[in-house]
């Protein structure tokens, strides 16, 4: 057995036994309502429950950060799945994801400083026009006190985005050196409105990213080259220690069917006078609208654990999976 079909499995049992027993445990804490309060109360601990899995509100609201890795594989977002390829890459790497920190918070504060100061730089108005053969070209600046007030609403709006206090950030490096044939990153900054009394949350935000993976198989070989741009959506619920999600990231590469994003292309074959042989490898730059829904939980309070079903498209038909695991400071 490969080491790469070790980690995977590996994950893929320590999640499941994880997190079945831990809903279970969950739901037995909040069905039993006031004895379970009393008892609590007075013998000073909340069972093996609490010992074990963490509530899952103080995983969605508590500060957090996780290391670890991740293994990802089937029908995902950079499969050559548009055009039903049989070959599905494996992705493997490290994950660093934050909740409630402020990675994305100082991201976003530095790039809106940046664009408040070249604004306010910048001429206030270009006018352009043409005379006696001649092209001319005005400028007119912002006054001092008009940049001084840009400067100060800049400042403003990236302390606002700076303490954000619900705000995560979500990296994924694919590795080669893991056992899997992707590489390239993935990158997810969320800002997070709670609801339901702090039960839900709604993140929304940015991110981008770029994975190739390389496959090969029986003398076929597939090479996927996917870019991401555009906008994450993730709605969080918890159920005891468990918290459940459903993630969708609009890909606004997606929508760019008529470029060279979605093609495919046949390499390797020869051209004769009379005859053509198809190539073995396909090369296929792919995109999509992918969905997540996953639930994720913690051991001891300092394991944690994620798994999540994938799908390029809801309306695909097409599936993978996503296993991750790492430590939790």
């Amino acid at each position: 057995m490969t080491c790469n079909q070790w980690i995977r499995r590996a994950l893929c049992a320590a999640v499941v036994a994880t997190m079945l027993p831990g809903a279970a445990l969950g739901q037995s804490r909040e069905g039993s309502g006031a004895t379970s309060g009393a008892s609590e109360s007075e013998g000073g601990g909340g069972g093996l429950g609490d010992l074990f899995l963490e509530d899952g509100r103080s995983i969605l609201h508590g500060y957090s950060v996780i290391g670890g890795v991740f293994t990802e594989s089937g029908q995902t977002e950079f499969s050559g799945w548009k055009h039903d390829h049989p070959l599905t890459p494996v992705g493997m790497g490290f994950r660093y994801y934050e909740r409630n920190g402020f990675v994305s918070g100082t991201i976003a504060a530095i790039a809106i400083s940046m664009a408040g100061s070249a604004a306010a730089s910048g001429p206030k108005r270009v006018e352009t026009w043409e005379s006696g053969g001649y092209r001319y070209t005005r400028k007119t600046y912002y006054s001092p006190a008009e940049r001084q007030a840009m400067l100060a609403a800049t400042s403003a709006a990236a302390s606002g985005v700076f303490g954000a206090k619900h705000q995560s950030f979500d990296l994924q490096v694919y590795s080669r050196y893991l056992g899997g044939n992707a590489e390239g990153y993935k990158v997810n900054m969320l800002f997070g409105v709670p609801f339901a009394d702090g039960q839900g949350m709604f993140d929304f935000g940015f991110g981008w990213g770029n994975i190739k993976s390389a496959t090969g198989e029986s003398g076929q070989y597939l090479i996927t080259k996917y870019t991401y741009a555009g906008m994450p959506f993730r709605l969080n619920y918890t159920f005891g220690p468990v918290v459940a999600y459903a993630h969708w990231d609009w890909n606004w590469i997606g929508h760019m069917d008529g470029t060279e994003y979605n093609k495919k292309e046949n390499l390797g074959g020869t051209t004769g006078a009379t005859s053509k042989t198809p190539g073995n490898t396909t090369e296929i730059f792919t995109s999509g609208f992918p969905w997540r829904f996953g639930a994720q939980t913690s051991l001891l309070g300092r394991i944690y654990l994620e798994a999540a079903a994938l799908t390029p498209s809801l309306t695909s038909g097409k599936f993978g999976y996503n296993l991750s695991a790492g430590a939790r400071f």
